[in-house]
């Protein structure tokens, strides 16, 4: 006691406290109404401690603190030990005013020897085995050890080891971890020289946090214990410390108390050595609404005091300012410390507890203690939240942030992965008003279900066997996605069953792209059944995969290009201009054969109505009467005259290309009088004549060719040349475009030849070139596009000869080329 005479401060700690709920535990949720705290001092009894602790402030801890405990609920005890356990006091309550001062009365006669050992770990234990056996770690109760010396273990007793001591402690602590047991140490060091590194590691053991010794401080001087005290009731109930300060003056001062919504339970201690009876009797202490306190009301207020403080504690008082008035001697400091602690249960709740992997769960947290004018928007009012979310089967813990939403503090939550998981909400009140644990929840996530895509859980790819080499399309890349669904947080496995496939495909399964290759090696069917597996799921599978033969999709490639091939030469001609114009020949042949000279011959070739090269020998073929005399005449060079070829450049008719053959070396050829060495292409215009001579055996052989007329023939609107551009044939529209409706140049273009449309398009509608484009030649649609109804080139595209649809594509509807695509009827015919 002399320190606190000593002290040149005066030192008055106010602590106002409402316990809230607090988890402790997994499962545990406690609120302050409640609480109940279970405190066992354990206090070194060891000769070293009249140096370390010479003015007891180990026994006015101990005291103060029970003072600071709720008085209704909490148990106290101690246990004192030096080379054993000297003394204990087992846990009692304090609930009557005879409990309490039996304890203090118990710690006040504790008076360190002169010599002793200092066997930390028995004082530990024992005070573990007090709270085990006593119930203190059921979900009701908060078990606590404060532990009070200078922390050097020493001198044992006979027979016992240091290693003994060691091995002891080791085990206590773990035993008292996991009962969640936390050890607050103060260690006393009067001398300043104590090395404090057991009691720094005791308590960061049964800390629970990663901070080291957040439960441990060093103490040399009664000024110190106030406010310790209240930092290690803050955090065992886990709340903040506020500090204040004022300065007396002698006079009566009014100190404003803040008093939150909720609290059950506010302390006021006044920790002064120069307390005295007067200044005791000058506190008063006013409601919010104005009423005084009185002393002798104990349903409302308990009121106790010693030699160096003073407690006074509220029930259930009124949340608002109240005022504390009192007189201090002039000079003296003050120092007010505000413990803020709520009879606020918070209870956390969800929409739903089971969900498959990907989904979402909707998290409230609520107050479950509300009493008349509270609402749920005036407790979290200001409140910050944060819901923990640990997942059971990996550790791994993540926090979510709760907002206030519709008066409730909220958030949604998707999970990724599934598992089992714990969840859990901490509440802080508005300026740290309160701070509140909720229950813990459990959530079971299920994986999302591995399932089939398709009804029949099966698929099929056709792939080509390899032939001579040449692999076309004989694998198959399948992406797994494409055919089932699974959960994307598990592993997919894979695996084809043996069936008799394998001589004929080869398998493969990349997990990491999750993709299975199938490879065709022979031709044949095959069916490969698939075990596909996450965690506890299981789905069969089945791939169909049919080989054909490898030459089969050579053989249509090649018939492709073929096809291909003829398609562009078939347009190649069809684009080509018709043979036109009027063509003089002349021709003197070798002496010997003077007496067959032929007379000049002049040819329409357009009568011919040829496309691209026409041989003279054709030329000569077309008139049976002229034609047939300079075939006689000229039967001897028949080669030449069979590869000496014409083509009209154009559809003007204005000019016509001469392709003379590649000449041998038994003749030769002059082209207006320039030798021909090699094949090559003339031009012969209007009104130019050209000479060719071809010689061959010592006979010479002279041609003279003239492109007498190149104008279009046909019937007259515009005097030649288009049969007849306007009113059709018949009817309406555009008549025949062209050489007419039966022999050359385009048939009909507009009104058809009946009715309306496009009428015949083309050579005619019986011989060559285009048949008909548009009305076809009766109805509508398109009529025939091509070579005409019967021989050649394209048949009928369009309307069909008779009804609608397209006609016939190709070769007409009777001979070559493509058959009927429409028919006569309609639709598509055959293509």
């Amino acid at each position: 006691m002399r320190i606190f005479k000593k002290c040149t401060a005066l030192l008055m700690a106010l602590i106002i406290s409402s316990l809230c709920m607090i988890g402790i535990g997994a499962d545990s949720s406690k609120s302050g109404s409640d609480l109940a705290l279970d405190v066992v001092f354990v206090i070194d009894y060891s000769g070293s401690m009249k140096d370390s602790d010479p003015e007891g402030l180990a026994k006015e801890a101990s005291k103060l603190f029970v003072d600071m405990c709720d008085a209704g609920q909490a148990r106290v005890g101690y246990v004192l030990f030096g080379t054993k356990v000297d003394n204990e006091y087992n846990l009692t309550k304090i609930d009557s005013s005879a409990s309490r001062e039996a304890f203090r009365k118990s710690l006040g006669s504790i008076v360190y020897p002169v010599s002793n050992g200092t066997d930390i770990a028995r004082g530990l234990t024992r005070a573990k085995d007090m709270l085990v056996k006593n119930a203190s770690t059921t979900e009701t109760r908060y078990p606590m050890i404060v532990f009070l010396g200078d922390g050097v273990p020493s001198s044992f007793e006979a027979g016992r080891t240091e290693q003994q001591h060691n091995d002891e402690l080791e085990q206590t602590l773990k035993d008292l971890a996991a009962h969640d047991i936390p050890v607050y140490a103060i260690g006393l060091d009067k001398s300043g020289a104590t090395d404090f590194s057991v009691l720094e590691n005791i308590a960061d053991r049964t800390d629970g946090n990663d901070d080291k010794a957040e439960n441990f401080w060093e103490v040399d001087s009664a000024d110190e214990l106030p406010h310790i005290l209240s930092e290690i009731l803050a955090k065992q109930l886990r709340t903040e410390v506020g500090i204040e300060t004022l300065t007396c003056n002698g006079e009566v001062q009014s100190v404003p108390v803040q008093i939150p919504t909720g609290t059950y339970l506010a302390n006021i201690t006044i920790f002064a050595p120069n307390w005295g009876k007067e200044n005791r009797e000058s506190i008063r202490l006013t409601s919010p609404e104005g009423y005084k306190i009185g002393w002798d009301d104990e349903d409302m207020v308990k009121r106790d005091s010693s030699s160096s403080y003073e407690t006074i504690q509220l029930k259930n008082p009124s949340a608002g300012e109240w005022t504390l008035s009192f007189v201090g001697k002039e000079n003296d400091k003050i120092t007010m410390q505000f413990l803020n602690f709520s009879d606020i249960k918070i209870d956390l709740r969800a929409d739903k507890t089971i969900i498959t992997n990907g989904g979402s769960i909707n998290f409230e947290a609520f107050c479950s203690t509300l009493i008349a004018g509270e609402t749920n928007a005036t407790i979290f009012d200001g409140a910050d939240g944060v819901l923990t979310v640990k997942n059971l089967t990996t550790g791994a813990e993540s926090q979510v942030d709760l907002a206030l939403v519709n008066d409730l503090m909220s958030t949604a939550v998707q999970f990724t992965q599934p598992g089992t998981y714990e969840i859990s909400a901490e509440i802080t009140g508005k300026d740290k008003s309160f701070n509140a644990m909720t229950n813990t929840m459990t959530v079971t996530v299920n994986p999302y279900p591995l399932q089939s895509l398709s009804s029949g859980a099966e698929t099929t790819y056709t792939l080509f066997s390899p032939f001579l080499g040449i692999r076309i399309k004989n694998n198959a890349s399948i992406p797994m996605s494409d055919i089932i669904s699974w959960d994307p947080s598990e592993t997919l496995n894979v695996t084809p069953e043996p069936g008799g496939w394998e001589d004929k495909c080869s398998f493969d399964y990349d997990q990491a792209a999750g993709t299975v290759k199938v490879t065709a090696n022979k031709s044949g069917n095959s069916v490969i059944k698939l075990k596909i597996s996450t965690t506890g799921q299981e789905l069969d599978y089945t791939i169909n995969i049919k080989t054909i033969p490898g030459w089969l999709p050579v053989l249509i490639i090649i018939a492709a290009i073929a096809l291909i091939v003829a398609i562009i030469i078939l347009i190649i001609k069809i684009k080509a201009p018709r043979i036109n114009g009027l063509l003089k020949i002349s021709v003197m042949l070798p002496p010997e054969l003077a007496s067959m000279t032929p007379p000049e011959y002049e040819i329409d070739l357009s009568t011919i109505g040829r496309k691209g090269k026409v041989t003279l020998e054709a030329i000569f073929a077309a008139n049976l009467t002229s034609g047939g005399q300079y075939s006689q005449a000229l039967a001897s060079i028949s080669g030449f005259i069979s590869k000496l070829a014409f083509e009209s450049p154009n559809s003007a008719g204005s000019q016509l290309k001469i392709h003379l053959p590649k000449i041998d070396n038994s003749a030769s050829v002059q082209f207006c009088g320039v030798p021909v060495t090699k094949a090559g292409v003339k031009s012969l215009s209007i009104g130019m004549p050209v000479n060719l001579v071809y010689s061959t055996m010592g006979s010479e052989y002279q041609f003279t060719f003239t492109l007498a007329s190149g104008d279009w023939s046909g019937g007259d609107p515009f005097g030649g040349g288009s049969g007849s551009f306007g009113g059709g044939n018949d009817n309406g529209g555009f008549g025949g475009f062209g050489g007419g409706n039966d022999n050359g140049g385009f048939g009909g273009f507009g009104g058809g030849n009946d009715i309306g449309g496009f009428g015949g398009f083309g050579g005619g509608n019986d011989n060559g070139g285009f048949g008909g484009f548009g009305g076809g030649n009766d109805n509508g649609g398109f009529g025939s596009f091509g070579g005409g109804n019967d021989n050649g080139g394209f048949g009928g595209f369009g309307g069909g000869n008779d009804n609608s649809g397209f006609g016939g594509f190709g070769g007409g509807n009777n001979n070559s080329g493509f058959g009927n695509n429409g028919s006569s009827g309609g639709g598509f015919g055959s293509f």
